[in-house]
């Protein structure tokens, strides 16, 4: 797994790999994860390894691609006769830059079923969902069906991992573990690539996930589990069910559970937000993405912005903590529906907004739409963390260059730096300092 320079509060265990492995440790395969997340000194480990395996799997997206070319570089010059097999959702849209100078094999979209048969020694070119080099010739097979019966997969492979690395941050130090409870988004915005997982939303059973939770909490330690699903109160009945088997087991009691990937603003329900709360949901991400109403039907997203603030409400008084995401210099954006985010989020009674730079990743509309009518400032075909640094990619119609980057820094500040989250800050503190003051001084 190539390594990301993100502080350790939000290092997350690579959950993509983990399957990944979970299957070959399954069919008999001697696995090791070399997590560069973890091990400081991950090169000279991948280097002593290379020796007891012929075949070296990396996992990549976007903001690892420039470490995932560092370390094919390092087993190339280590191992030529090395088999390197690449997967993720961004080989999976950029294969054809990868192949044959960074990986052998590029797995296509959900890799489960194609690194078993990969393992196997087939015929590359009988395997399905896989970009590969043969006779000096990129060749590209039939796209692998997605997998249906997510129930039939084994649970990420964990103890291959130092867990107890990731933490909560190091006054915390609580051990926290990534659960996805579905794949797929039916949902079309033109900024989201839905290369691996497709549009088909499928559901694991409520039973199978929570099979997961107790591996997780009574086997593992597990103290917060973060749901990543795409669309996870897509159908809020199966939410439900699956909060009242979480109150039934006790692990409510036992564990956290926070949603950051995000969920749409207009699925309403307050029935379901209570019965969160009281399971243990103690956060959760909405995904605005822009305050302007406009704007969210050009990007596809089509959130109602009335009903999402209706929503942002019911959360709150559900007893949830409330982030929201914004996207920051978007196409066909000009000063005013940038404005109009900026003040969406300073009226929402959320506790925090989170701001990135609009990134068109390869594979999407917008980097289509960009490559057709604009001008990259930095292609992100070859990665890029930029959408967390305040960096503008590209240039498009009324969006000149920098134009998002001041907006960016402006959104911040705005958000921030106003009376009612400083009053917050105020009494947050206060309150802290009340608390010391009555009990003691916390060792």
């Amino acid at each position: 797994m190539p390594r990301t320079n993100i502080a350790d509060l939000l290092l997350l265990p690579p959950h993509g790999i983990l399957y990944i492995a979970a299957v070959l440790v399954q069919d008999g395969y001697k696995v090791k994860i070399v997590d560069s997340n973890q091990d400081n000194d991950y090169k000279n480990s991948i280097i002593k390894l290379l020796p007891e395996y012929d075949t070296i799997g990396i996992t990549v997206n976007i903001a690892t691609m420039k470490d995932a070319l560092g370390i094919a570089k390092l087993i190339r010059s280590k191992s030529p006769e090395s088999k390197i097999i690449m997967g993720g959702p961004h080989p999976t849209n950029v294969f054809s830059y990868l192949i044959p100078r960074y990986a052998d094999v590029v797995v296509l979209g959900e890799g489960e079923d194609t690194i078993r048969e990969l393992a196997k020694n087939n015929r590359l070119s009988e395997v399905e969902g896989i970009a590969y080099w043969h006779d000096n010739t990129l060749k590209v097979n039939k796209r692998r069906a997605l997998i249906e019966d997510l129930d039939g997969l084994p649970f990420p492979a964990l103890s291959l991992l130092h867990s107890r690395s990731y933490a909560l941050g190091a006054v915390l130090r609580k051990k926290k573990a990534i659960m996805i409870t579905s794949r797929g988004c039916p949902h079309r915005c033109f900024y989201c690539t839905k290369a691996v997982h497709g549009n088909k939303i499928r559901l694991r059973s409520v039973k199978n996930v929570i099979l997961e939770i107790d591996q997780l909490v009574n086997h593992l330690g597990i103290k917060q589990i973060q749901i990543w699903d795409d669309n996870f109160t897509f159908y809020p009945d199966r939410v439900k069910e699956l909060c009242k088997e979480i109150i039934k087991h006790n692990f409510h009691r036992k564990v956290r559970f926070i949603i950051p990937n995000g969920i749409r603003g207009d699925v309403y329900d307050e029935e379901m937000f209570k019965i969160m709360h009281r399971a243990g949901f103690e956060g959760v991400v909405v995904g605005i993405e822009t305050g302007s109403q406009e704007m969210q039907y050009k990007i596809g997203h089509n959130l109602d912005l009335e009903m999402a603030k209706k929503t942002i409400v019911a959360l709150k008084k559900a007893g949830l903590k409330v982030t929201l995401f914004f996207m920051i210099g978007l196409p066909f954006e000009n000063e005013q529906t940038m404005q109009e985010t900026i003040d969406f989020a300073k009226e929402s009674p959320a506790d925090n907004a989170v701001f990135f730079m609009a990134t068109p990743f390869p594979g999407t509309g917008m980097y289509d739409l960009i490559k057709e009518e604009g001008t990259f400032l930095k292609d992100p075909i070859w990665g890029t963390g930029d959408y967390t640094s305040g960096q503008q990619l590209f240039a498009i119609g009324a969006l000149k260059s920098k134009m998002a980057e001041r907006r960016f820094y402006q959104a911040y500040k705005d958000y921030y730096l106003n009376l009612r989250k400083i009053t917050d800050l105020f009494w947050l503190l206060m309150g802290r300092t009340l608390a010391i003051s009555i009990f003691g001084k916390s060792n």
